[in-house]
C-alpha cells in the first residue's frame, strides 16, 4: 500500500480558509456589483421594446354544397408562423419596402425582431427592441402588417382568388361539355347500333332455324333407316300396318316443305322437296317412296349445312360491327356524363365561394398595432450587477481553495526530504565502522 492511500483530505482546513477570508470574498463581490451597476447606468444605452399582436382567425362558418371538392383550409400551421415571420425572404422584403428597417441590415434586423406564441398558439407577439421607442413602434407595425399580408398569400383566406379560379373553371367545363354534346348528337345521325342489332336478330333466329331444320333431318333419316331394315315381327304383320307406318312417315316428310309446324315461321333458306317423286305416290311402292325421300333429305341436309356454313361469318361480322358501334357510343356517352359532373361539382363549389367569400374575417388579422413604448426594458442594471457579484465571489473561492491546496501539497513533501536525509546519514556511519 502506497504513502498516498493513507492519506486523507481534511476538508475543514479549506472551510477554515474560506471564513478566515470571508471579509474579502464580499467585498471583491460588492466591489464588483457596484462597478457592472455604474457601467450598466452610464455605458449601455436604454432599450425599448414596442410588441404588435397578429391573430389566426377560423372562418366562422363552412359551406359545401359538393363533397368532391374539399377544402383544407381549416388546418392552420400556427407552429410555423413563428418561422416564417423571422425568414429570410422576408426580412429582405422588410428591410427594402420599410423605412424603419432601411437603416439596419439584415442580421441586425434578425437580432432585433423576436416572434413567439401568445397565451394562445392562435396568438401571435412580434417584438422589436431598439434604443428608439419610436423606431421600434414603427418596425413592428411594419413587420406585422407584411407578415399578415405574406401569411394572407401561403395559408390564409383567399376566397376572392379561389372564387375566381373556379369560375374560371366552370367556363371551361361548360364548353367541353357542349363539345362533348355535340359530338354525340353528331355520332348518333350515323349510328347503325340498331340497325345492326334487327340484322343481328335476323341472323340469328335464321340459324336457329337451320340448326332446328338439320336436326329434324337426322332424325327423320333414322327414322327411314330403321324402316327401311324392319324386323321379323314387322314381317309377320299384316300389309296394311306397313302401309299406315309408311303413309304416316310420308306425311312428315311433307311437313318439311315449307309448311308453318307449331308455329315457327317457314325458313327463307327451306329446300321444296322434288313433286316429282310424289307423282305417283299412290301408285307406287311405299318403301320405295321412303327411299326416294331418303335422297331427298340427303341432299337437304347437305345444303342446310352449306346455308349454316354461309350464316355463320355474317353473324360475326355483323356482331362486331355492333359492338364496335356500342362502344363508340358508350365512350361518347361518357364522354358527356363525365363533362356533366364536372361542370355540376363546380357549379356547386362557386355557389359556395360566393358565400363563404362575403365573410372577410377569417385568416391572418393584425389585431393590436404598437404604441411607442414609454419605460425602457434594458439593460437590467441589477440583474448585471448581481451576476457580476455573484461571479468575482464564485472566483474568489476558487482562487483561496486553489492556495489553500498548494500550500498543503508543500508541506507533506517537506518531512519526507528530511527523512531521506537521516537515512543517508545513518548509511554512511554503518560503512565508516565496518
Amino acid at each position: 500500500m502506497s504513502d498516498y492511500d493513507d492519506q486523507e483530505i481534511d476538508l475543514r482546513k479549506y472551510v477554515e480558509a474560506i471564513l478566515s477570508k470571508w471579509y474579502w470574498i464580499l467585498g471583491l463581490g460588492l466591489l464588483a456589483g457596484i462597478l457592472a451597476y455604474t457601467a450598466s447606468l452610464l455605458l449601455l444605452a436604454p432599450s425599448y421594446e414596442a410588441t404588435a399582436l397578429v391573430s389566426i382567425i377560423e372562418p366562422r362558418q363552412r359551406v359545401q354544397f359538393d363533397p368532391r371538392i374539399v377544402t383544407t383550409e381549416e388546418n392552420q400551421p400556427l407552429k410555423a408562423y413563428p418561422e416564417i415571420a423571422v425568414s429570410d425572404e422576408l426580412l429582405s422584403t422588410l428591410h427594402n419596402e420599410s423605412p424603419p428597417a432601411a437603416s439596419f441590415t439584415v442580421q441586425r434586423l434578425r437580432s432585433m425582431l423576436k416572434a413567439a406564441p401568445g397565451s394562445d398558439p392562435s396568438l401571435l407577439k412580434l417584438a422589436v427592441r431598439n434604443a428608439d421607442a419610436e423606431v421600434a413602434s414603427d418596425l413592428a407595425n411594419a413587420w406585422a402588417e407584411l407578415f399578415v399580408s405574406w401569411a394572407n398569400n401561403a395559408y390564409g383566406d383567399s376566397s376572392e382568388e379561389q372564387l375566381l379560379f373556379f369560375e374560371q373553371r366552370l367556363e371551361a367545363a361548360a364548353v367541353e361539355l357542349k363539345v362533348a354534346e355535340d359530338a354525340l348528337v353528331d355520332y348518333q345521325a350515323q349510328n347503325r347500333s340498331a340497325i345492326l342489332e334487327n340484322e343481328l336478330q335476323t341472323l340469328r333466329q335464321t340459324h336457329a332455324d337451320l340448326l332446328a331444320k338439320e336436326k329434324e333431318i337426322e332424325l327423320l333419316s333414322r327414322d327411314i333407316e330403321s324402316l327401311l331394315a324392319p324386323s321379323q315381327a314387322d314381317v309377320a304383320n299384316d300389309g296394311q300396318a306397313a302401309n299406315d307406318h309408311f303413309t304416316a312417315l310420308i306425311l312428315k316428310l311433307r311437313a318439311l316443305g315449307g309448311s308453318e309446324s307449331d308455329g315457327n315461321i317457314a325458313l327463307p333458306y327451306q329446300l321444296q322437296v322434288n313433286s316429282a317423286s310424289f307423282a305417283n305416290e299412290n301408285g307406287n311402292n311405299p318403301k320405295q317412296q321412303v327411299v326416294n325421300l331418303q335422297t331427298v333429305l340427303a341432299v337437304q341436309a347437305v345444303q342446310t349445312e352449306s346455308a349454316l356454313s354461309e350464316i355463320e361469318p355474317q353473324i360475326l361480322a355483323v356482331q362486331k360491327e355492333r359492338q364496335a358501334a356500342k362502344a363508340t357510343e358508350s365512350i361518347m356517352q361518357r364522354n358527356v356524363e363525365l363533362a356533366i359532373d364536372t361542370h355540376t361539382a363546380l357549379a356547386r363549389t362557386v355557389e359556395e365561394k360566393r358565400i363563404t367569400s362575403q365573410e372577410n374575417n377569417a385568416g391572418v388579422r393584425l389585431v393590436s398595432r404598437s404604441l411607442p413604448p414609454t419605460a425602457p426594458v434594458g439593460p437590467r442594471k441589477t440583474l448585471n450587477a448581481l451576476a457580476a457579484a455573484a461571479g468575482v465571489i464564485f472566483l474568489s473561492l476558487l482562487i483561496i481553495l486553489f492556495i489553500n491546496w498548494w500550500r498543503s501539497s508543500e508541506d507533506v513533501s517537506q518531512p519526507l526530504d528530511a527523512t531521506d536525509g537521516k537515512n543517508d546519514d545513518s548509511l554512511a556511519a554503518s560503512s565508516q565502522k565496518i
